[in-house]
């Protein structure tokens, strides 16, 4: 698998919504949402809203499902993700993808150019 990496702010553990989900979930909140985060870059800043998905993608973290559900509800409620169409979403994370992109887009036409020269040239 090519490895996959997201950018995350290091001011993150002092964010409003993210000191309000520690104060109620402590670390193992902070954990989830992190988690959550690693898969929505993997997928394509897209997951399912369904707690059996979700419990299944968190594999061997040992996390009940009521308690994951009940940590992704309150990461909504408090801003850090959004639901659309039944996907989780993170505005950080599609931002980032977006990104990403255009960058991928602008080098792909750069690579055409330098080719279509290249030929030119011959």
């Amino acid at each position: 698998m090519k490895d996959l990496w997201f950018k995350h702010s290091v001011s993150m553990s002092s964010d409003p919504a993210i000191l309000e989900l520690k104060d109620k979930f402590g670390f193992e909140g902070y954990g989830v949402v992190l988690t959550v985060l690693e898969l929505l870059r993997i997928n394509n800043g897209e997951l399912s809203d369904k707690i059996d998905s979700l419990h299944i993608l968190f594999g061997r973290q040992s996390i009940e499902k009521k308690k994951l559900l009940k940590i992704i509800k309150f990461s909504i409620k408090v801003g850090i993700f959004f639901i659309e169409n039944e996907i989780i979403r993170s505005a950080e994370i599609d931002q980032q993808i977006s990104e990403m992109k255009k960058f991928s887009k602008k080098f792909s036409e750069m690579g055409k150019k330098s080719q279509a020269v290249c030929k030119e040239n011959r």
